[in-house]
């Protein structure tokens, strides 16, 4: 067994192709580090096999350590479900709509880890958006698509925190988030991008993974990354304010390569 756990979230009310382009992304881009690879089957029937995880290993992908759990569950709920029943010291959680964007894609979220092991998190992207008025800006919070945590510092942190919608959202970026619950800890939840730099909370901004230049650190996307990845002027603007602030500046992108995005998201084999 590795110490690392990827678990991915596959849900079957998605369309199929998004579980196909995260595991061809597995399968074609060398991770940088070991892991064992934890495959989630939401919604699917006890048994049910899954053509994308049966076309992924039949084609020499890692082979996958598979889980069936109900619908009702949601996202992290399901997580925390799973992570209860393993043994492995990290997990690395990515959701249904998750897409892997560059090679060595494991490696910068071990080395922070390695070298600040009390950071608590290590996200893909962070965010200073506040949620509602309870949370004013700057309202920090790791994004809990493609984060790395020690797997009993989550459950500790998630237990008795799921079980709704609302309740997700909050653990992300409510009040009493994720985050914030860290800092209190004297943690220091850090943020990394593609060429291995670890960004501190005052600086996530110049990462460039969220809603910021082109977003060219990003290591893995999500939908809340392509939708600033194709919106117009006006909402690039606004999605780059919440995100920053209003000092944050910004960058306009040609309907062309608007176009381009959306094609690679909607058609794209990754």
């Amino acid at each position: 067994m590795n110490r690392t756990a990827v678990m991915y979230l596959d849900r079957k009310v998605n369309p199929p192709k998004f579980a196909r382009r995260f595991l061809r992304g597995l399968r074609e881009l060398e991770a940088g580090a070991e892991y064992d690879l934890v495959y989630i089957l939401k919604g699917y029937n006890e048994g049910e096999p899954c053509p994308a995880l049966q076309e992924h290993e039949a084609l020499g992908g890692k082979k996958a350590q598979v889980f069936y759990v109900p619908d009702t569950l949601f996202a992290l709920g399901t997580m925390q479900m799973v992570a209860r029943q393993l043994a492995h010291e990290r997990i690395l959680i990515f959701l249904s709509w998750t897409r892997l964007e560059t090679a060595n894609w494991l490696a910068p979220f071990e080395k922070a880890m390695d070298r600040q092991p009390n950071c608590g998190a290590v996200g893909a992207t962070g965010s200073y958006e506040m949620r509602d008025e309870r949370t004013p800006y700057p309202n920090y919070h790791v994004r809990t698509t493609a984060f790395m945590m020690k797997r009993e510092l989550y459950l500790e942190m998630t237990e008795g925190r799921l079980g709704t919608a609302t309740d997700e959202y909050e653990l992300e970026a409510g009040p009493d988030n994720l985050t914030k619950r860290m800092m209190a800890r004297g943690m220091n939840p850090l943020v990394v991008d593609r060429f291995g730099a670890m960004y501190e909370i005052p600086e996530w901004y110049r990462a460039g993974t969220f809603r910021r230049g082109e977003q060219e650190g990003l290591i893995a996307s999500d939908n809340r990354t392509y939708d600033y990845e194709v919106s117009g002027p006006w909402r690039r603007r606004y999605l780059i304010r919440r995100a920053w602030g209003k000092q944050a500046k910004f960058k306009w992108k040609g309907w062309i390569a608007r176009l381009k995005s959306a094609w690679r998201w909607h058609y794209g084999e990754r």
